[in-house]
């Protein structure tokens, strides 16, 4: 059904994206696990990705240049980096 579609899931690490990123993928679409830096958040993401695979789809875990920022922003909790990111302070 989505066979040579690629879908980018947000929050496919944990919770509701992960159980999106699998029917996706079960639906046969290329899935795109994204997820932010933050060690656990990876392992997560990466165990996404395996669990898609070992199931016969296709994953790939990514940490978009816009997630930096946006983690750059929560380390350094400076209202001037939410703002540069988007962010309502």
């Amino acid at each position: 059904m989505l066979n040579g579609k690629i879908a980018l899931v947000t929050g496919a690490s944990s919770g509701i994206g992960r159980v999106i990123a699998n029917k996706l993928a079960g639906l046969g679409a290329k899935v795109a696990v994204n997820y932010i830096d933050i060690a656990d958040i990876k392992a997560d993401a990466e165990a996404t990705v395996a669990e898609i695979k070992a199931a016969g789809g296709e994953a790939a875990a990514l940490l978009p240049t816009f997630e930096r920022r946006v983690g750059q922003c929560h380390d350094k909790r400076d209202r001037r980096y939410f703002r540069s990111c988007g962010y309502t302070c």
